[in-house]
């Protein structure tokens, strides 16, 4: 037969262990939660960010923007060649222009 006493001590060190136990478990459902604050908190600060990237993709696919007007432009690509070739033929000559 066990006697009181070592009864009374298991009983204690259980309690003890529970009560450890019911800390830990706390602690870390309190970690969770401030990690889960944090996360919806950074979720809210990219929404309007993601808004505005919408609308700007929007106004691209629409062909909106000037950069992109004078891209589309059909006189761009024409110009562009011509330009290719000077620097083609004349690069000596644009090269002075820069030193002066």
């Amino acid at each position: 037969m066990t006697s009181l006493a070592a009864l009374c001590e298991c009983s204690i060190i259980d309690r003890s262990i529970i009560e450890r136990s019911r800390s830990v478990a706390s602690d870390s459902i309190t970690r969770v939660e401030q990690t889960l604050a944090s996360a919806r908190a950074a979720l809210d600060k990219l929404e309007p960010l993601l808004a505005g990237i919408d609308v700007r993709r929007q106004q691209i696919a629409k062909g909106k923007g000037s950069l992109l007007r004078i891209i589309r432009a059909p006189e761009v690509p024409e110009g562009a060649k011509d330009l290719g070739n000077v620097i083609k033929r004349e690069s000596w000559h644009i090269l002075e222009h820069a030193r002066e």
